[in-house]
């Protein structure tokens, strides 16, 4: 029994199925793709892998789809890996994971690590889907907020547009 590919929109690469594993940095993921307004995918999972960054904090990897905090260093003088991402080209606020050893709370978390659709030196980059937090939200509805799971996309508010950080942009 043969199963149907499509073609992934962006990437031109093949894709089997919506779910797939996904590899970065000695670590994977199982992922779902949604499909596009065309009932086809814009990716495949292996481009997938290549968007994925590490955190700035734990330095485990960030899969597209997972939430991220922007956090500033405490300390003028914290040393980071180079393959750590920063969101501004001062390398003052650092892309970090939602992870319990990075997060301080899911009140934190500042977006979602997205594909940007954008290439930069034959490579797909990914930027940071902003979301209101729920500090926001509180702040705006002067009351209380409900959400299941802020680690889910579906259930948070998000912003117009995708942030890319500008240590890829330059790239």
């Amino acid at each position: 029994m043969f199963s149907k590919q499509s073609v992934a929109r962006f990437c031109c690469h093949a894709v089997a199925s919506a779910e797939g594993r996904v590899e970065a940095f000695d670590d994977h993921t199982v992922t779902t793709m949604p499909r596009n307004e065309q009932g086809g995918y814009d990716f495949c999972h292996a481009c997938l892998g290549k968007m994925a960054i590490r955190c700035g904090w734990c330095e485990r990897a960030i899969f597209i789809g997972d939430p991220v905090t922007l956090y500033m260093p405490s300390h003028p003088y914290v040393w980071f890996s180079p393959d750590v991402t920063f969101m501004s080209f001062d390398n003052q606020t650092v892309v970090g994971c939602g992870r319990t050893d990075c997060a301080h709370t899911g009140a934190d978390y500042a977006g979602f690590w997205v594909p940007a659709g954008v290439k930069r030196e034959g490579r797909w980059i990914a930027g940071v889907k902003p979301m209101i937090s729920i500090y926001q939200t509180v702040l705006a509805t002067n009351g209380a907020v409900v959400a299941n799971d802020v680690s889910d996309m579906s259930e948070m508010p998000l912003l117009p547009g995708v942030r890319i950080p500008e240590s890829l942009a330059r790239a």
